[in-house]
């Protein structure tokens, strides 16, 4: 029952692999979110773009660290699609609230 190709669990991403297309992702979400930060540096909440920034990066970081030092297949292709997921998440979640308190403070 373990080896289902059709579970999400056993997909060839997530079971074997280098990792290097989830560095190449993470990179482009990375660098795209860490933009859009920085292009908010003025905006309120004061100092959420500059922490949205540095998480984003810092978790970048953290996949670079897991791809060179994690030798198992699994752990480290799971690993990497956590940390990519946590990117996203910190970047739509922090620029989404820049943006709903900009807009808040226009009317």
């Amino acid at each position: 029952m373990s080896d289902d190709p059709t579970k999400v669990r056993n997909q060839p991403a997530l079971t074997r692999g280098t990792g290097n297309s989830w560095l190449l992702i993470g990179a482009v979400i990375t660098v795209m979110s860490a933009v859009f930060f920085l292009l908010q540096l003025d905006a309120h909440p004061v100092g959420l773009a500059l922490t949205g920034t540095l998480v984003v990066v810092a978790l970048y970081v953290c996949m670079l660290i897991v791809r060179f030092t994690i030798p198992n297949d699994r752990v480290r292709l799971g690993t990497l699609a956590v940390l990519l997921l946590a990117i996203a998440v910190v970047a739509l979640v922090g620029l989404g609230v820049i943006a709903w308190t900009e807009a808040s403070s226009v009317t």
